[in-house]
């Protein structure tokens, strides 16, 4: 398995995807973007806090699609605070 913190390239730097209700099927959506078949876990916490700007919040996904974008999110980081920034683990590479 593969795992980190979840971040987006946006607007010349990385920044960090945050959100209270990021579940098992947004986790999914990434880990198949990211080019994996399956996500083993899902979590935020203070533990994945950092300095880098919190660029993707309150990512909602209404069925597995191939990249987060095609969700509905929100660029307002105000919704969040870096102890919200979202650590997945991924499995099963694509070969």
């Amino acid at each position: 398995p593969s795992e980190g913190r979840l971040e987006v390239y946006y607007r010349g730097q990385w920044g960090t995807v945050c959100s209270d209700v990021f579940t098992k099927l947004e986790g999914y959506v990434a880990c198949r973007q990211l080019g994996y078949t399956d996500v083993l876990k899902v979590s935020t916490g203070p533990s994945y806090a950092t300095n880098q700007s919190i660029w993707l919040s309150q990512i909602s996904c209404s069925k597995p699609y191939t990249s987060l974008f095609s969700c509905s999110y929100s660029f307002d980081a105000n919704q969040c605070t870096p102890l919200q920034n979202t650590w997945l683990v991924c499995g099963k590479s694509h070969s």
